[in-house]
């Protein structure tokens, strides 16, 4: 049994005039809402052995404050695809993940939201509830899957968790 985190990056900043969507920033509720997600992480001892993380500056500065609350220091890649395509994007980059248990990937909305849609076979209902809501940025959903990530195919995981502002919508 292995794990998958799904994590939409904090809330960033408007873009300035003449700025590239690539290039926004967290913004200031963005950084503290990651901080509650990495308290949230430690407290919980969610510590995946691989992240994959779009190269965005907002999902880069996400996963640097979440980072420092992991048990360990844990590999990272960072993945263009994560910022310019779509949910069979995510679902290839889960699938090519190696021979790991857990992954988290951090990327964007829509895709990041359609990616736990189309995962979410079955699940806990006030996850799933909190899920079918919307996929707010600093969202998390929790997966667990039976298979190896490799054979992961759409419908095949059971939502366990889902976190919004990096709390956990189910105790």
């Amino acid at each position: 049994m292995g794990s998958i985190y799904l994590l939409r990056h904090a809330k960033a900043a408007a873009a300035l005039p003449g700025q590239r969507d690539f290039e926004r920033s967290l913004d200031s509720r963005g950084r503290e809402t990651a901080q509650t997600l990495g308290i949230t992480i430690m407290a919980n001892g969610i510590s995946p052995d691989l992240v994959i993380c779009s190269p965005s500056k907002r999902t880069r500065e996400t996963l640097a404050i979440i980072c420092e609350f992991f048990a360990f220091e844990v590999e990272t890649r960072f993945q263009e695809t994560l910022f310019t395509d779509e949910w069979p994007s995510y679902l290839s980059a889960l699938q090519t993940s190696g021979e790991v248990s857990s992954v988290m990937l951090i990327g964007h909305n829509p895709a990041i939201e359609e990616t736990a849609l189309q995962l979410a076979n079955n699940g806990n209902r006030d996850a799933l509830k909190a899920l079918y809501a919307g996929f707010a940025p600093c969202s998390m959903g929790i997966f667990s899957i039976e298979t190896p990530l490799s054979e992961l195919k759409p419908r095949k995981a059971f939502l366990e968790n889902f976190l919004i502002d990096g709390i956990m919508t189910t105790h």
